[in-house]
């Protein structure tokens, strides 16, 4: 049985390598002839590196870096005790609630946590017991990524397809086989048992299943105070390579991380299954002494492992590559981040650039596999945000009635 330290090592390579696979276009490292200029800004405190091991869950991750940061600075908790980190799985959750969805959207999750909400610790629901038996068998790696994921998924199958009196026993039979192949999941057996039998689909059975009933006691549950949820720019305000640069760098140099949704293909306009989400943490700026060029580097803080970490030059990658790969994945809501109430961000201007004016909250509307909008009416054709709907109901699709939310 391999030690978990090993395991977690091997978790990231695989990543990496399935990643590299994709040619994954927008990170750009300067070459060695550029010298940092000035002080770098990192925020602080920031929690450690975390994998989302191929399942397409980095909305998730990104809100959760988030949350943690503005926790540990809010509480004066240490970002770095694992006791202290949120549980990807519940932060996740909160897109839909109570479902697990591949493919959502940071702003969303962000808009039903901001008036402080408890959410489960990592040390209870831990993510890593959704990867198992990883093989180290020669060109394996990416073929194993998210095999928990997709035992769950299997199993739910497997569950449909019985009818009548078996489904009670064959429920028990699968909890049974979830406990013996997942050995690290903390859900107890009729916990499993029932999410089987009262779930009516794949994402709430995942949700049941993977979210123990007992990590979810409040007292248990780490704390986020009360925050704002803010993204820019807002719909139908104009973006520009420029704003939003400056933007980026205003943001990070008041102490404050913040959520990119980019495109990771090189294909234009970008392929639906080419979004991404990153946090980013810090900025600076470097220059060629031979050329007298300049570049800002913005720190990446990707939920791809350590080894990408590693590979990318500590995250540190050219900001005009990210903002042209977010602006095609979209020109609504491209940056999130959250502040404390009342806060006012301190403008900080980009060199040779306006500062663009403080926008309303718009959520972004891109994720790892996103979806497009329902018809909607013509003004609306070209909107793919979060739409508000009757009765103060948020959707990630148009419905009759829904607006774009800001509207």
């Amino acid at each position: 049985m391999m030690n978990n330290s090993f395991f977690l090592i091997l978790l990231s390579f695989c990543l990496t390598f399935a990643q590299t696979g994709f040619a994954e276009v927008p990170y750009v490292v300067p070459d060695n002839s550029f010298e940092e200029r000035g002080e770098a800004v990192v925020v602080t405190p920031m929690s450690p590196i975390k994998s989302q091991d191929g399942i397409g869950l980095c909305y998730g991750f990104s809100a959760t870096s988030l949350l943690e940061n503005y926790r540990c600075r809010e509480l004066n908790v240490d970002c770095s005790n694992p006791n202290e980190f949120l549980s990807s799985l519940d932060v996740t959750s909160y897109y839909g609630r109570e479902r697990l969805i591949e493919g959502g959207n940071t702003m969303r999750i962000l808009m039903n946590l901001e008036k402080g909400k408890k959410i489960a610790r990592e040390e209870c629901i831990r993510f890593s017991s959704l990867v198992h038996q990883v093989a180290v068998t020669q060109n394996s790696f990416y073929r194993d990524e998210k095999q928990g994921w997709k035992f769950l998924t299997k199993k739910w199958n497997e569950f449909k397809g019985y009818a009548g009196e078996k489904r009670n026993d064959c429920a028990s039979c699968l909890a049974d086989s979830i406990k013996s192949t997942l050995v690290n999941i903390q859900t107890p057996s009729d916990q499993l048992k029932n999410a089987f039998l009262e779930a009516h689909t794949l994402e709430e059975f995942l949700y049941k299943a993977l979210l123990p009933v007992q990590c979810m006691n409040e007292a248990k549950m780490a704390e986020v105070p009360p925050f704002v949820a803010k993204s820019f720019p807002a719909y139908n305000e104009k973006l520009t390579d420029e704003s939003l640069k400056a933007k980026v760098e205003t943001i990070l140099r008041n102490n404050i991380p913040l959520e990119m949704g980019i495109c990771t293909s090189v294909e234009r306009p970008c392929r639906e299954d080419s979004g991404h989400s990153i946090a980013i943490m810090g900025i600076k700026e470097v220059c060629s002494q031979s050329t007298g060029e300049c570049k800002k580097l913005v720190k990446v803080k990707n939920s791809y492992g350590n080894s990408w970490q590693a590979n990318n030059n500590d995250g540190w990658l050219e900001l005009d590559s990210l903002v042209e790969a977010s602006r095609a994945q979209g020109n609504y809501g491209n940056i999130t981040w959250i502040q404390k109430p009342g806060f006012v961000l301190q403008e900080v201007k980009a060199k040779g650039t306006k500062t663009p004016p403080t926008s309303p909250r718009r959520p972004s509307p891109r994720s790892d596999n996103p979806a497009g909008p329902a018809v909607a009416p013509a003004e609306y054709k070209n909107y793919r945000g979060i739409w508000k709907c009757p009765n103060s109901t948020f959707m990630d699709h148009y419905e009759p009635g829904c607006v774009p939310m800001g509207r």
